[in-house]
């Protein structure tokens, strides 16, 4: 039978049933509890036990105040025969009999308080009235948790267990025998470990004792459990130590969840996965050769283009060059002879006429006769200027010299900085970038040279850009280029350096520099095949390295690393 108590322990308001055969106790019971001025209460009054049950049995109360000398039951028989009916109503034994041992036995037997007539307040009286609703609500609480635990346990689809410091089961709900097929009770009193995957035993073992040595307080991991039927059921192991009440490690409790379909499904998904990736990869390769491919029809194209250009600006350049320097010099004998024939006029015949002295003034004569030579000298240097950029032209173009080849990779170097020469001198707009060797003593080097020279033409392009980016954004910047080469005798290598104090390149940006059309020009600035091209003629072409060092705010160094010797 339910109780009637409220289910709001701080409830103003109490309904209570008094057991008492003696009309004056009751008066005087309620006049205490009427004193109260927090709690109202409502007394119900019956002499004899057996009308107490039928009313309980039609109404609902919060406690009860029980007499044990009643006409129709006498001491512990009282208590007893209430509960035999499944009464639950909380009970607080209000008798005359002063006994420890009466009042010891009654709490024993289910009352909740043991008082005293004749000694006791209002305040004593409610209290222990509240007390005992209180502890009953509580007691109610804790049995209906007990029973959705053992609800929840034996129908919960985990395996739940206990084991003591030994590892000896003394705990496992029903889903144990659904799983492994293994009865709780032949299992109970067994080690956890017979039970396992003899490969996985030891793992097993280990964590168990790191458990009970407390370097862990509890656990998660995931083992194979033998099942009863020969078979194996894979299982997520949740554990955690158990305590006495004193503090001691009284064994473990946790979990086993069945996770055998998930390993099934995650092993067919890994390999599904496995042989999309390798599509995947087949894919990449693919693609990536044909970029490669396509970039490197492209620039064969854009080359041999620059190539007849080169070729063809060079050659109408070098004939009237070649014409003009070579009657610098009989113009500059036939001038100086001129000039001392004049110079000997002048002191033969000191005092010409007036209309030659005229000329002489109009024409300044003595100017002439200083500037004339110099400014034949002017015209040979501009012509040996011109001289030298067609050879560096044709040095890196290399058209006529095709094939592999001993080479100066200096002479390369700055047949290349000489072509640039127009984007490094000052500006308008920014100072002229320096540019600093440190040339070490390269050997000749087996390579293609025009290829090489395209290399450094590629690097040094976007040396210069990075500068002139940073410059404007930092107008004091002074800008440098660094080229530093170098031989390793041991490895038989040579190494040629190219740096610049720019900004340097961010790393999301700088694992890509190497792709077939990646770019982060502007469009119409960069096709994104120049660092592509450089890296396969590098490693593909000359059989050597192409890496990029940067940091944020200190610049690039491009390094490229050549066998002295290809093959």
């Amino acid at each position: 039978m339910k109780s009637g108590f409220k289910q709001v322990l701080n409830s103003l308001f109490l309904n209570i049933l008094v057991i008492e055969d003696n009309s004056a106790e009751v008066e005087l019971i309620e006049e205490l509890l009427s004193e109260s001025p927090t709690i109202r209460v409502n007394v119900n009054h019956v002499e004899r036990l057996s009308k107490a049950i039928e009313l309980l049995a039609q109404k609902k109360f919060d406690a009860i105040l029980l007499d044990l000398s009643l006409p129709d039951s006498q001491g512990l028989d009282t208590i007893a025969r209430i509960k035999e009916y499944g009464i639950i109503t909380p009970i607080v034994v209000l008798t005359a009999r002063n006994d420890q041992e009466l009042a010891l036995q009654s709490i024993q037997a289910g009352a909740q308080d043991y008082l005293v007539k004749g000694n006791v307040s209002s305040e004593l009286l409610i209290r222990s009235l509240r007390y005992a609703v209180e502890r009953q609500l509580s007691l109610e609480a804790l049995r209906l948790s007990e029973e959705k635990y053992r609800s929840v346990v034996n129908n919960i689809k985990e395996v739940i267990f206990q084991t003591d410091t030994k590892g000896n089961w003394i705990f496992l709900n029903p889903a144990w025998t659904e799983i492994t097929g293994f009865s709780v009770g032949v299992s109970l009193g067994n080690h956890f470990l017979d039970y396992i995957y003899p490969e996985d035993r030891p793992r097993n073992l280990v964590v168990f004792r790191t458990l009970i040595e407390r370097k862990k307080d509890d656990c998660r991991y995931q083992t194979r459990y033998l099942t009863n039927s020969g078979g194996l059921r894979w299982m997520e192991v949740q554990s955690r130590l158990t305590f006495t009440l004193d503090g001691a490690i009284s064994g473990t409790t946790g979990t086993l969840n069945d996770i055998s379909e998930q390993k099934r499904a995650q092993e067919a998904l890994y390999q599904s996965e496995a042989r999309e990736r390798e599509k995947a990869q087949q894919l990449e390769i693919a693609l990536r050769e044909l970029q490669r491919t396509e970039a490197k029809l492209i620039q064969n194209e854009k080359m041999v283009s620059l190539g007849q250009l080169v070729a063809g600006v060079a050659h109408e350049i070098n004939n009237p060059v070649g014409f003009i320097y070579s009657n610098i010099n009989p113009a500059n004998e036939y001038a100086l002879d001129l000039l001392d024939i004049i110079t000997l006029y002048q002191q033969q015949y000191p005092h010409p006429s007036a209309e030659i002295q005229e000329i002489i003034k109009a024409i300044d004569l003595d100017f002439v006769k200083e500037d004339f030579p110099r400014l034949l000298a002017s015209m040979r240097e501009g012509a040996n200027r011109i001289q030298e950029i067609v050879l560096s032209l044709q040095n890196f173009s290399h058209l006529d010299k095709a094939e592999m080849k001993e080479a100066d990779l200096h002479k390369g170097l700055d047949s290349t900085l000489l072509i640039l020469q127009h984007r490094l001198k000052q500006q308008s707009n920014r100072p002229a970038i320096q540019v600093i060797k440190n040339y070490g003593q390269l050997p000749p080097v087996e390579c293609y040279p025009g290829q090489l020279n395209q290399v450094f033409m590629n690097i040094l392009s976007n040396a210069i850009d990075a500068l002139e980016t940073m410059i404007q954004e930092e107008v004091s910047f002074s800008p440098q280029i660094r080229i530093r080469t170098q031989v390793n005798h041991c490895e038989k290598t040579v190494a040629i350096a190219i740096a610049d104090n720019g900004l340097g390149i961010p790393p999301h940006i700088k694992k890509h520099l190497f792709d077939p059309f990646f770019t982060t020009k502007p469009v119409g600035r960069g096709s994104g095949l120049g660092l592509s091209i450089s890296y396969s003629i590098i490693v593909e072409k000359h059989q050597g390295e192409l890496e990029c060092r940067s940091q944020i705010g200190k610049g690039t160094e491009f390094v490229i690393k050549l066998p002295i010797l290809l093959g």
